[in-house]
């Protein structure tokens, strides 16, 4: 019983893709212009946005480009700064030290 019930409901599926084949498939031809038309556009709207993006890639990878290097530049020159004021606090740390010495020497004396 089952498996009647089963060829049935197969038979059911069948009939009704070939009524639905028999409606559109008439159709197909008259359809077939109007998406290559949709296809044609899409084609070419993708193509301006891949321009598109492109450009704006290289315009964001040379602004990430000049960034970094200003970065760089300021980094560095703030470096040779940090160096410039612990090379002047050295000189001044050791002729201090150098005085208060002489001073100590010189008070034993």
């Amino acid at each position: 019983m089952r498996f009647l019930f089963r060829i049935a409901v197969l038979a059911l599926a069948a009939f009704g893709a070939k009524t639905l084949y028999d409606k559109y498939a008439s159709r197909a031809g008259d359809l077939q212009g109007p998406a290559n038309d949709f296809v044609d556009r899409a084609k070419s709207a993708v193509g301006r946005t891949k321009g598109q993006f492109s450009s704006a890639a290289q315009q964001m990878t040379g602004a990430a480009k000049d960034a970094t290097d200003e970065i760089k530049s300021a980094a560095s020159d703030a470096a040779s700064a940090a160096a410039a004021v612990v090379s002047d606090d050295d000189t001044v740390r050791n002729s201090t030290v150098g005085n208060q010495q002489t001073g100590s020497k010189a008070a034993t004396a």
